[in-house]
């Protein structure tokens, strides 16, 4: 017999198993058979490998790139074998191939559905203060401090992103793949919506601002939070402590917090000087009896500083004095 004809008997027979279920006793032998030597060297690994070529999937990169990484992650050797451990290999081959076949597919699914897939590399972007970047899905961030990085193109599960400084994004929906923006302090977590995240390294602090939608914050050591319409979260990360508050009328838009185009009508002092506090990033440490019930109209157009907003504010109000101390507006 021809080691061609050989070949094709082989096949023939493998083929026959394959097309039904057989009992287990028959089953255990076609397995013996086919780790033996009966059939002559190469014949049936020949065979096993016109199989493997024949089916849709055998010559497709993404088939045979799921084989090559479960070679890899079992240490399995790579399919050029030197002559004298190629039955060796042959046998371990027999019995792990249904495995690998399974396994092939679900570390490839998996890999691209958790950002773990490196057959390319992906190239990440960096965006600066005063831009305003289109992500790859068409959702928006505009940097108002420090940097954002992201890649050119987003691949797998998820949707991620890395900011150092403060941004407003506005996230395109999309539930099966979420959104992810990675702070220095905490992460925050959605499928389509509008919110504003604003760090402070110097004060270890964070703060998420959601316009619209809902989303999730991870803060170390802490339960996810979710956080409603209209909602602000506050985290210090040197304490571990947070709070969630109502987000001020005046700051529930894109234009207030991304530009600091403030709109107070019937609004207190107290009120105007939270969200001017919050425009730049800070806190503000009001008395209790400052300014009262009595409600202000004032509009800021977002050009001005934060020394000039303070002094409006002064000359509308009763007056008072002010002072910027680590990070807080303390009002005197």
């Amino acid at each position: 017999m021809t080691a061609t004809e050989g070949n094709t008997r082989s096949r023939e027979l493998i083929e026959k198993f394959f097309e039904k279920r057989y009992p287990a006793d028959v089953e255990k032998r076609f397995h013996l058979w086919l780790i033996s030597d009966a059939g002559g060297e190469g014949e049936k690994e020949k065979a096993l490998e016109d199989m493997w070529e024949a089916t849709p999937c055998g010559s497709k990169w993404d088939a045979k790139g799921s084989l090559q990484q479960v070679r890899k992650k079992l240490g399995f050797p790579n399919p050029a074998v030197r002559p004298l451990r190629r039955k060796l290999a042959f046998r371990v081959a027999a019995v792990i191939i249904p495995f690998m076949v399974i396994a092939g597919g679900y570390i490839l699914w998996n890999d691209r559905h958790t950002g773990n897939f490196t057959v390319q590399q992906v190239a990440y972007l960096e965006a600066v203060a005063g831009q305003r970047v289109v992500l790859p899905d068409n959702s928006v961030a505009e940097i108002k401090e420090g940097t954002l990085s992201y890649p050119a193109h987003f691949r797998g599960y998820e949707r991620r992103v890395k900011l150092d400084g403060d941004a407003y994004f506005t996230v395109t929906g999309d539930a099966s793949h979420p959104f992810i923006v990675e702070g220095n302090f905490l992460t925050v977590k959605v499928t389509g919506t509008q919110f504003m995240v604003t760090t402070d390294n110097e004060l270890a602090r964070a703060t998420v601002s959601l316009v619209e939608g809902t989303v999730d914050v991870m803060m170390e050591g802490i339960s996810p939070v979710s956080l409603s319409q209209g909602s602000e979260l506050t985290y210090d990360s040197s304490t571990g402590d947070y709070t969630v508050a109502p987000l001020s009328e005046a700051l529930r838009s894109r234009e207030a917090l991304a530009e600091g185009k403030l709109v107070f009508s019937d609004a207190t002092l107290e009120q105007m000087l939270r969200a001017v506090a919050r425009v730049h990033g800070l806190q503000v440490a009001i008395p209790s009896d400052l300014g009262g019930r009595t409600q202000y109209n004032v509009r800021f157009t977002g050009t001005e500083t934060l020394e000039e907003k303070l002094d409006v504010l002064r000359l509308v109000s009763d007056g008072f004095n002010y002072q910027l101390i680590d990070g807080v507006i303390q009002i005197e």
